[in-house]
């Protein structure tokens, strides 16, 4: 029996199959690949296939490309219905293993460790390998199951895997910092912080990831933020480059999806370890505040603004009805009517 994803055929015949609000937002989010126009499809047919039919490398593009975009906690329905359009179970593993561990690096998808002894975010700052990442704060390395989004294994990290002595302080005080700031802000948050060498230069990676996932009542999102600071030892500053992510979906008898991305910039002088944290992690709390506080006030106001202009103001005839004297007459003719 093919398997799927992992799983075997009969175990994943339990999923539900048909799941439009994940499957339409997924393919509401691909103007990329329609506005490209070296990504459009040559549907003129060659070889022995049928004129404009998809080949197997152009139906693999689109699944790859549907699953990516999958609003955050719904990867495997949406894996589950482009299966089904696909009709191609072999097809669809060949790419299957390699999409899902793109994802959960991309939306920094926290997994649980074994015992309840915490959680660790799959991030690209910590790619080992495929399979495995680096857990900072616990000075190991965890093995992650992508498709089920679990950690199987975990083991002490070697010395070539860790964090480099030298910014050993560094990032103990920086994380100590942005989870302080985490739990403030962000509850169900998690955070990792990874430090290594870049050439002479110090690279710093800081990452917030929160989720909050309510399908019951048909919603899910996530907040993810990645600060990446770099040391120039030359002029003893750090380059502090920051990527703020917001993905909102809501899909009760509808289908909303909110997307939005804030990107920050600056130069913070280097003053030591503990004062550099402090000093790095205090413009990371700002900005993002400032940012959450702006688009809180942005969808506060929609109602007022970008809704208040999609109204027609008027009817076609440009003229108010008179409803205070119509009224009556208007019921009458429709009780007629009837």
């Amino acid at each position: 029996t093919a398997n799927f994803l992992g799983f075997s055929r009969q175990h994943l015949l339990t999923f539900p199959h048909h799941h439009p609000a994940h499957i339409c937002c997924a393919l509401a989010s691909m103007s990329s690949l329609n506005s490209n126009p070296q990504a459009e499809f040559d549907h003129s047919g060659g070889g022995d296939s049928e004129e404009g039919a998809l080949t197997d490398e152009q139906k693999l593009e689109l699944a790859r490309a549907l699953m990516l975009q999958s609003p955050p906690g719904e990867l495997l329905q949406v894996a589950s219905d482009v299966r089904t359009l696909l009709k191609d179970d072999a097809l669809l593993n060949s790419i299957a293993l390699d999409v899902f561990r793109e994802y959960n690096m991309e939306q920094m998808v926290a997994v649980s460790l074994p015992e309840s002894s915490g959680q660790v975010l799959v991030t690209k700052a910590g790619e080992i390998d495929s399979t495995h990442f680096l857990d900072p704060k616990r000075n190991q390395v965890v093995t992650v199951d992508h498709i089920k989004q679990t950690c199987t294994e975990v083991r002490p990290a070697e010395e070539h895997e860790n964090t480099v002595a030298v910014m050993q302080s560094l990032r103990n005080s920086t994380e100590d910092e942005l989870s302080s700031y985490a739990a403030e802000c962000f509850p169900s948050a998690q955070v990792a912080v990874y430090g290594k060498l870049q050439g002479s230069s110090q690279k710093l990676t800081m990452c917030i990831s929160s989720a909050k996932f309510n399908p019951r009542n048909f919603w899910n999102g996530r907040w993810r933020s990645l600060w990446v600071a770099t040391l120039n030892p030359t002029f003893g500053e750090w380059l502090l480059k920051g990527n703020v992510s917001v993905v909102a979906h809501y899909f009760e008898e509808g289908n909303v999806q909110l997307q939005t991305k804030h990107e920050y910039e600056c130069m913070v002088p280097s003053k030591g370890a503990e004062a550099d944290a402090a000093a790095l992690v205090k413009i990371v709390r700002t900005e993002e505040q400032a940012f959450l506080k702006k688009m809180g006030e942005t969808y506060t106001n929609l109602s007022e603004t970008t809704f208040k202009d999609l109204r027609r103001t008027l009817p076609v005839t440009r003229t108010k009805f008179p409803w205070s004297n119509k009224a009556h007459s208007l019921a009458a003719e429709l009780k007629r009517a009837r």
